[in-house]
C-alpha cells in the first residue's frame, strides 16, 4: 500500500507541475487535438526523464477526462460522442474483472448478483492454483458463462504454450497478455498459431507509434 501511495502521489505531482500549466487556457472543445498536442509538447521531456510509463498513465487520465468533459458539455453520452448510434452493431458487452488469485468464486458470485454474465480472472500463479480456480469458477457460474483469463505477462513463450494447453479444457474465451508486452511479434505469432485460444494484448503498449508497430 505504501508503494502504491507513493506512485499515486508522484503522478499527481506530475499533473500539477507539468500538465496543468500546459492545459490551462487551452480550448477544450477538441479533445483529440488537445491530447495530441499535449503529447507532442511533452515528448522530449518524457525521453529526457526516462519516464514513459508515468507520463503515459497521466496522459491517459487527462485524455479520458477531456473526452468525458466534452460529452458532458454537449449533454450526450460519451459513446454517442465518439460515433456510436445505439444499434446492436455498436453494443459492447461488459464483464467483471479483477478476480483472483484468491476468493475467485465469492467475487464472481457477488458480481453475478450485480448482473454480470461474463468474467475475467487472473492466472499465472502456477498450474495447480490456476486450474483449481478455473474448476471452482466453472462450477460456480456454469458451463455456458463466458470466462476469460489474464496472465498479466506472467509467462515466456514455452510456458505460455504449456499453461494454455492445460487451461484450454475449461474453454476460456481468450487469454490476455500471456507474454510480455514487448515480446517480438514473431513470438506472439508463434503462440497464436499453435493455440486455439484467442489472444488479447495491448494494455501495456504505450503511444500511437507503438500500436502502429504492433499492427
Amino acid at each position: 500500500r505504501h508503494v502504491a501511495s507513493v506512485l499515486l502521489h508522484y503522478r499527481a505531482r506530475l499533473i500539477d507541475s507539468l500538465f496543468v500549466p500546459l492545459l490551462v487556457g487551452q480550448p477544450s472543445d477538441d479533445a483529440a487535438r488537445l491530447g495530441l498536442d499535449l503529447g507532442r509538447r511533452l515528448h522530449n521531456i518524457t525521453l529526457q526523464c526516462g519516464e514513459e510509463g508515468p507520463f503515459a498513465q497521466v496522459m491517459g487520465a487527462v485524455d479520458q477526462a477531456l473526452w468525458d468533459m466534452a460529452a458532458r458539455r454537449r449533454g450526450i453520452p460519451l459513446w454517442r460522442l465518439v460515433g456510436g448510434d445505439g444499434t446492436d452493431k455498436n453494443t459492447t458487452r461488459v464483464y467483471a474483472s479483477g478476480l483472483g488469485p484468491t476468493n475467485v468464486v465469492a467475487t464472481a458470485r457477488a458480481q453475478q448478483a450485480r448482473g454480470f454474465t461474463a468474467f475475467k480472472f487472473k492466472v499465472g500463479f502456477g498450474a495447480k492454483i490456476d486450474e483449481a480456480n478455473f474448476t471452482d469458477l466453472r462450477e460456480a457460474v456454469g458451463d455456458d458463462v463466458t470466462i476469460m483469463i489474464d496472465a498479466n505477462q506472467a509467462w515466456g513463450l514455452d510456458e505460455a504454450r504449456a499453461q494454455m494447453e492445460r487451461l484450454a479444457t475449461f474453454r476460456p474465451a481468450w487469454v490476455e497478455e500471456p507474454l510480455a508486452a514487448d515480446c517480438s511479434l514473431d513470438s506472439w505469432s508463434t503462440l497464436s498459431s499453435s493455440m486455439s485460444i484467442p489472444l488479447a494484448a495491448g494494455e501495456n503498449v504505450r503511444g500511437l507509434q507503438a500500436f502502429e508497430n504492433q499492427l
